[in-house]
């Protein structure tokens, strides 16, 4: 039988551990080995508990613990707006989840929506997407859902202007002028454009009822004239005797809802 070997033999005490005053467990008194062990299996529980303090909450987020929450930020906005013309509203988002997914945009009822891009998005609102008499302080609002569900908003104010119509009139007296190039019926009158100032053109017809035949004037609306007098010149060449009446078209070729048409009172004998 082979003889048993107490730690004294050995060469090695064992002593029973103690506690420090500050009540944290001494290794003075252990050997090296196990000192080594027992500061091992502290530093295991150490980071376990730090573990524990970063794990996700979200049970979708349980198989990536590098999980960001979305977020939106408007960069670039009209802070004042009119209730037809269109405009753009953009930004960033941000999040682990996002890339691919739709930021919406509402304001005063209408909602569009743009994708992320690169961690960008810009919503279009075309041209008469808003109503026309929802002026006054709106609200811009803006939002974006992940693909795990969890969901970022922002808002912001803006100011709508007031919708205006636009007009056109003739005046009654009209009058023709002969020039080298030939003779001109002038005929002139008042428009305002209103609200929705772009893509406006002015026509005006020279109506031969009989013939139901026109000899017009046409032309554009610089851009930034909002209202005051218009005068056309419309060439007589080739116009057969007889009478005629004025028509004023304020056109708009974006909607064509927004054209106005005055009839002159006079008819005009040629």
């Amino acid at each position: 039988m082979p003889a048993i070997q107490t730690a004294r033999e050995k060469g090695a005490e064992l002593s029973t551990p103690e506690s420090d005053t500050t009540g944290t467990l001494s290794t003075s008194a252990l050997p090296a080995a196990q000192t080594y062990v027992l500061a091992e299996v502290v530093s295991k529980i150490a980071e376990a508990a730090v573990s524990a303090s970063h794990a996700p909450t979200n049970p979708d987020q349980v198989a990536d613990a590098t999980y960001l929450p979305p977020g939106l930020e408007v960069l670039s906005f009209p802070e004042l707006l009119n209730t037809y013309d269109g405009f753009e509203v953009s930004g960033r988002a941000w999040g682990t989840a996002i890339a691919g997914r739709q930021v919406q945009v509402s304001i005063a009822g209408v909602t569009r929506s743009a994708r992320v891009i690169d961690g960008l998005w810009d919503v279009v609102f075309e041209d008469g997407a808003l109503p026309r008499y929802g002026h006054g302080t709106r609200e811009i609002r803006a939002s974006i859902r992940d693909s795990h569900g969890s969901t970022s908003r922002t808002s912001l104010k803006v100011m709508l202007e007031e919708f205006a119509e636009g007009y056109v009139q003739i005046d009654a007296e009209h009058e023709v002028r002969t020039t080298a190039r030939g003779s001109y019926l002038v005929v002139k009158g008042d428009l305002a454009l209103g609200t929705h100032d772009q893509a406006r053109e002015l026509v005006v017809l020279l109506v031969h009822d009989d013939e139901a035949q026109s000899i017009a004037a046409t032309g554009a609306i610089k851009a930034g004239w909002q209202f005051g007098e218009w005068r056309a010149w419309i060439p007589l060449r080739n116009v057969k005797p007889g009478t005629y009446n004025v028509r004023a078209q304020l056109m708009d070729h974006a909607n064509a809802a927004l054209t106005h048409i005055a009839l002159g009172n006079v008819p005009v004998t040629i």
